[in-house]
């Protein structure tokens, strides 16, 4: 059931897209936009957007043997919030990906005290 909905939801954030440019990957300053949008096709791409990067999220942890951040019950309008005000919060790095900004505020919310992995790409932690 898990991957029927996470297939819907990009099938679903896919075709929404397909009313935007293709010049771009989508960066914060474009979820932002989207999200804070009162045309319902844009909240639609918004909430897909955000329930695929949780989900994912949680996907990704399961099948390394970690609990996943997100708890039960969660609705999609409380992942828009958090990850808009992290988005507002954070001006300065909405040029990045729209992905890393909306994973790094759904962590923050919901699992901060996790460790940061050792990598080479900009922290989501913005030190």
């Amino acid at each position: 059931m898990r991957r029927l909905l996470i297939a819907l939801s990009l099938t679903v954030a896919t075709a929404a897209h397909a009313a935007y440019p293709a010049d771009h990957y989508m960066d914060g300053n474009k979820l932002l936009k989207l999200c804070m949008s009162q045309n319902r096709d844009d909240a639609l791409y918004c909430a897909a957007y955000l329930q695929g990067i949780s989900d994912a999220m949680d996907e990704v942890r399961a099948e390394l043997g970690v609990a996943g951040c997100t708890p039960g019950g969660t609705e999609t309008s409380q992942l828009r919030d958090v990850v808009v005000k992290h988005l507002k919060d954070y001006a300065q790095f909405r040029q990045w990906s729209a992905a890393t900004l909306a994973s790094g505020a759904i962590k923050r919310a919901w699992c901060p005290n996790e460790p940061e992995p050792k990598t080479d790409t900009p922290s989501v932690n913005y030190k």
